[in-house]
C-alpha cells in the first residue's frame, strides 16, 4: 500500500513509483486549504493520464468506503501498472449534495502527482 496527504492548493513533491504488473492501492488523505478533513458528503475520483500528448485517462474511483472522521480514501491503480512509463494523476473531490450559483455539482481539484511504472 502507498500512502499519500495531499493538501488542496498545495504542490505534491512525493512521487509514486510502483512496479509493472503490481496491484497497489493507493492510501491518499486528503485536506481542505486549511489542513481540515472534507466534509461529510463528499467522494474523490483519481484520475490518471500518460502525458499531455497522450490522452488516455483512467478514472479510479474511491474503492473502500469513505469515512469523513479519517478523511482517507483508498484507490486501487492496477489499471495503470500494465505499461511502464511516467503518468499524472490527480484527485478530484466533489460534494452532489452542494450547488454553486454556476454549478450543480461543488468540486476541487488537487495538484498533479507524478507517477512511474518501472
Amino acid at each position: 500500500m502507498y500512502n499519500i496527504n495531499m493538501t488542496l492548493g498545495e504542490p505534491i513533491e512525493d512521487i509514486l513509483t510502483l512496479q509493472q504488473g503490481d496491484k497497489p492501492l493507493l492510501e491518499a488523505t486528503l485536506y481542505d486549504y486549511d489542513g481540515t478533513a472534507w466534509d461529510e458528503g463528499y467522494t474523490a475520483t483519481f484520475i490518471v493520464g500518460r502525458s499531455e500528448s497522450d490522452t488516455d485517462e483512467w478514472v479510479l474511483s474511491s474503492i473502500v468506503g469513505v469515512s469523513p472522521e479519517d478523511n482517507v480514501f483508498y484507490f486501487n491503480l492496477e489499471d495503470i501498472t500494465y505499461t511502464r512509463g511516467i503518468y499524472q494523476g490527480y484527485v478530484l473531490v466533489e460534494n452532489a449534495t452542494e450547488t454553486t450559483p454556476v454549478s450543480d455539482v461543488v468540486k476541487y481539484s488537487f495538484k498533479p502527482v507524478r507517477i512511474e511504472v518501472i
